[in-house]
């Protein structure tokens, strides 16, 4: 990777304020060195990530490091190829792998067995977390690539909320049982709930931003077609519901002939088509 590469993955990168405030308390609180270990584990998953996008050639256009994570906005709003969409997900969680490499490597050092103990521990809890089938977390995105793999965009979304909030009660009912819950679990889990609450909820804002960046940034394999038939009387809001990722869809509209997903697309964008 040359400078230029180097340069322009860090230049998207943000930290949260929220987290520089925890670092700040966390070293009048003498948890420094595990608070900033828990930061560059984060950085290091989070750059996995965007290295890997970057090579896509993927229009990122920020990574916000939070506390417990990051978010990478990109234009391409579920709109790559799934082979990028895996590889771009992957490359988070095995971050962690060769970390452990070099947790290892620092025993040999003058480090206390404490820390390093400590490393490993949050090296495995942020893997395993990571791992969760739990939208927005990397887990929860593979979970999200298999049903709609199967399913419309619209339904996928749908499915996939409502799983990740099945699985949010089910993990806290285990902690619950186990004696293992806590403040930053809990508001760790009410996070998340309320992420996928919203997404259920907005799911339609959702499908629109995976149509306009189908329109505006179209990188379907043309070779891949999905023929859809409607009813004269559907409206284009409603068909979009039943696109798929990774298609090229043909419309046949009843008694009117046959729409390509471009002409489709321009329709529903045209700044002369209502809205509803």
């Amino acid at each position: 990777m040359n400078i230029k590469t180097i340069h322009s993955v860090l230049s998207v990168i943000q930290v949260h304020p929220l987290l520089l405030i925890l670092l700040l308390l966390s070293y009048f609180f003498g948890l420094f060195i595990e608070m900033a270990a828990l930061f560059m584990l984060i950085f290091i998953h989070e750059c996995g990530h965007l290295a890997v996008a970057k090579y896509f050639q993927w229009e990122v256009t920020r990574l916000v490091i939070w506390p417990f994570g990051g978010v990478m906005e990109t234009k391409d709003f579920y709109n790559r190829p799934t082979h990028e969409e895996l590889w771009v997900t992957i490359a988070g969680p095995v971050q962690h792998i060769w970390v452990f490499g070099v947790i290892h490597l620092l025993s040999f050092t003058s480090i206390p067995d404490y820390y390093l103990d400590q490393f490993i521990w949050m090296n495995t809890i942020l893997l395993l977390f990571n791992l969760m089938p739990i939208l927005p977390l990397d887990g929860g995105r593979f979970l999200f690539f298999i049903i709609s793999h199967w399913l419309p965009f619209h339904r996928s979304i749908l499915l996939s909320t409502n799983f990740s909030i099945f699985m949010i009660v089910v993990a806290n009912g285990i902690l619950l049982i186990n004696g293992w819950i806590s403040p930053p679990l809990i508001v760790l889990s009410a996070i998340l709930w309320l992420d996928n609450w919203l997404t259920n909820k907005r799911h339609y804002l959702y499908l629109m931003k995976h149509m306009l960046a189908r329109y505006m940034y179209p990188t379907v394999n043309r070779n891949k077609i999905h023929k859809l038939e409607f009813p004269i009387q559907t409206s284009l809001q409603e068909m979009m519901k039943r696109f798929r990722k990774n298609h090229y869809h043909f419309i046949h509209i009843e008694d009117q002939g046959l729409l390509s997903e471009d002409d489709y697309l321009s329709l529903l964008f045209s700044a002369d088509h209502p809205k509803s």
